[in-house]
């Protein structure tokens, strides 16, 4: 039962909503700090690289995904699980820099 491979088209659908839930969550945490630094523009800044990382993460795995397609790697049910790695990865990384410049200008205003 865990052994039969998946057709890539639904490895392929599942990878488009891992990347579409992984943009949203990065776009409203990004939406959540400039709310919280709104009297802070270069703190809010200062997250643009940590963003850009976060998407750059995203679409790296993306493509590694859709390229094993061409090289002949089958998925599993098994190794399908391990898709959505590279996309929480990315939603961790960006909310850990996120919280932690709230909370670095909030130690700065006292």
């Amino acid at each position: 039962m865990l052994n039969t491979t998946i057709p890539f088209e639904m490895v392929l659908s599942n990878v488009f909503i891992y990347l579409f839930i992984s943009f949203a969550a990065i776009f409203i945490l990004g939406k959540y700090a400039k709310i919280k630094l709104k009297n802070r523009p270069a703190a809010y800044n200062m997250l643009r690289l940590t963003r850009q990382v976060a998407f750059l993460i995203c679409l790296i795995g993306t493509v590694i995904i859709i390229g094993t397609k061409f090289i002949g790697i089958e998925y599993t049910q098994r190794s399908l699980s391990y898709l959505s790695l590279p996309y929480f990865v990315a939603i961790a990384f960006y909310a850990v820099n996120v919280f932690r410049r709230i909370k670095a200008e909030r130690e700065r205003r006292l």
